[in-house]
């Protein structure tokens, strides 16, 4: 079936080939910017704040409080409904944050287990957070 192609068909079935590449990639890119996701979150009371960070499918969550430090960053999958998780990996020890939509941009963040080699004892990554920007 080649063989019966001549060169100039071969090129617009690349060219062809191309476009629907770059065209599923941008559709993927969309369905996950239609998330709504994106963006930076704060939250916390007193001297506890927590800062989320998520960009496409990357997120960093950063606590800070009196006598804790605590961060974690990984990847960002959605798990149906108003539900995603921010997990990552570090010196053997795995973590998981669920975020569930509480409003239209707000959060309940809950840890999995294991999270807390991730910020010590004094402190977890559980709270409610707003979307800042």
């Amino acid at each position: 079936m080649l063989t019966a192609l001549h060169s100039g068909g071969l090129r617009s079935s690349a060219v062809f080939a191309g476009v629907v590449v770059a065209a599923l990639s941008l559709g993927m890119s969309s369905a996950l910017a239609q998330t709504g996701l994106d963006g930076t979150y704060r939250g916390g009371q007193g001297s506890y704040q927590m800062r989320v960070t998520v960009q496409g499918g990357s997120g960093e969550a950063v606590i800070t409080a009196t006598g804790c430090l605590g961060e974690l960053s990984g990847q960002v999958a959605k798990q149906g409904g108003d539900q995603w998780t921010l997990s990552g990996e570090a010196y053997g020890s795995s973590c998981t944050l669920t975020m569930k939509r509480t409003g239209a941009q707000s959060f309940r963040v809950t840890q999995g287990p294991g999270c807390t080699f991730f910020h010590g004892a004094a402190c977890s990554f559980e709270t409610t957070i707003d979307k800042v920007d």
